[in-house]
């Protein structure tokens, strides 16, 4: 028998995979022991949950999980009679080969080192404190900003790589940033070197003029540059049509970089003004000097 009673009076380690979840349940009142299986949508869980609170109308519950496992983590959280027990997974790792040689994964075994570790060792183990809504929206801005650049990055890379092949002299005449307005609109119009070098140096300097490019220095080396230039091939017309298509095809889907760039203007001012709506709000401001200035994207 342990020295002193359990705070709580039902343990349960939960080892989840794609498709159903491991419970392992220890009454710390009988010290009665038993195991069980379910399936991991949320309408199994909340019956599942639902009839837990039934047979336990007043006990003090306590699940063990691993991280991570943010999306369960958040839909059990609204259980508030829950107390949640998320574990690094080297801690599960350490417990779980105090016990066996073989560090092979064991999702029904998990479950139940994860309630033993909590049986013995809930002094040192810290519960879940959730974030407050304000917090919590704010980190999912931040998340959504991050894929949004990402995206960009990705998109940036790939014409890079085609540019590369067979018309490098691009990315000096409309700069490597191709996600610009100034690089797309650029590479649509001239796919290639050679329908670039068809066009008078009129109509290519009305062009970055239209197109906010108005220093008269880097227009003069970008026209020094084309008259310089010499074609990697004679037969661009396959990569140049590729590249248009792609260019296009960016410039109309939600994947572009046009797109990108807005959605990551929009999500910086949102994030803005969650931030700034933040309990926190006036510490961060005293940290990064008083600013309240909207984040421009650049």
């Amino acid at each position: 028998m342990m020295d002193s009673p359990h705070p709580f009076d039902l343990i349960i380690g939960l080892d989840r995979s794609d498709k159903k979840a491991d419970l392992y349940f220890i009454d710390t009142r009988t010290a009665q022991r038993h195991k069980q299986s379910l399936d991991t949508s949320p309408e199994a869980l909340h019956q599942w949950l639902a009839q837990l609170r039934q047979q336990h109308p007043q006990g003090k519950l306590a699940i063990c999980l691993e991280q991570p496992a943010t999306s369960l983590i958040l839909f059990l959280e609204n259980y508030s009679w829950i107390t949640l027990f998320p574990i690094n997974p080297i801690t599960l790792q350490k417990f779980r080969e105090a016990f066996v040689t073989s560090r092979a994964k064991d999702d029904g075994k998990d479950a139940q080192y994860l309630a033993e570790l909590l049986l013995t060792h809930h002094q040192k183990l810290k519960p879940w404190q959730p974030d407050d809504s304000q917090t919590r929206q704010l980190q999912q801005l931040v998340v959504h900003r991050r894929a949004v650049i990402d995206e960009r990055t990705g998109l940036t890379n790939r014409l890079k790589a085609l540019l590369k092949q067979y018309f490098p002299q691009a990315l000096e005449l409309c700069g490597e940033d191709l996600w610009r307005p100034l690089a797309t609109a650029f590479l649509l119009k001239w796919p290639t070197l050679q329908c670039l070098q068809k066009t008078k140096k009129e109509k290519l300097k009305e062009f970055y003029y239209l197109q906010g490019s108005r220093s008269q220095k880097l227009i003069e080396q970008r026209l020094e540059l084309l008259a310089k230039a010499i074609a990697l091939t004679d037969q661009p017309g396959r990569d140049g049509r590729a590249l248009q298509r792609m260019v296009a095809r960016q410039c109309i889907t939600p994947r572009s970089p046009s797109f990108t760039r807005r959605a990551r203007q929009f999500v910086d001012v949102s994030i803005w003004l969650q931030a700034s709506r933040h309990l926190s709000a006036r510490v961060w401001s005293c940290l990064s000097g008083g600013t309240s200035r909207v984040p421009v994207d650049s």
